[in-house]
């Protein structure tokens, strides 16, 4: 099963950033999520045939996977040259540090609901969170970087009037 997966995350994984610039950050990334938030409790609850739990891993790693891809295409686009590095690096890590107690609520969540699927299928609802948040991020598809003009002339931004 792992195999499976595997192939459609590295598929998911890759295909995110062509979707994105196809289509726009925000529809790619809510299609990422909303499929999601469908496939986990399929996945963990209502899938009993192995042949087709196989294939749904494989779908279900595509959007798994996909969903960690907006971090390098999507993240970079929403700061101003100056605070990028620092705002990706908050926002790539500050979800780990958080997520340090996340197996002793998922051991909790399993020993409670009796089995792994339940709990998988309420940890999969963080899902939602994202739904939540994405609509209020700026559509970047097509757009220049924040003060990436200043950059493109070649003068690192000298001479150009900044706001007080």
């Amino acid at each position: 099963m792992g195999l499976i997966q595997n192939i459609g995350a590295l598929l998911g994984f890759a295909s995110f950033g062509f979707l994105a610039d196809h289509f726009g950050r925000k529809p790619t990334t809510i299609l990422y999520y909303v499929m999601c938030l469908i496939l986990t409790p399929l996945v963990y609850l209502g899938i009993r045939d192995i042949h087709l739990l196989l294939a749904a891993f494989a779908v279900y790693g595509f959007f798994i996977q996909g969903c960690f891809s907006w971090t390098p295409i999507w993240l970079p686009e929403l700061f101003p040259t100056r605070m990028r590095a620092t705002a990706a690096g908050f926002i790539f890590n500050a979800p780990r540090l958080i997520s340090a107690i996340a197996p002793l609520i998922a051991g909790t969540l399993i020993v409670s609901l009796g089995g792994y699927g339940k709990a998988a299928t309420i940890i999969g609802m963080f899902y939602i969170l994202g739904l939540i948040a994405v609509p209020f991020l700026p559509e970047t598809r097509g757009k220049p970087l924040p003060e990436g003009d200043t950059l493109a002339l070649g003068h690192g931004g000298e001479g150009v009037p900044r706001a007080a």
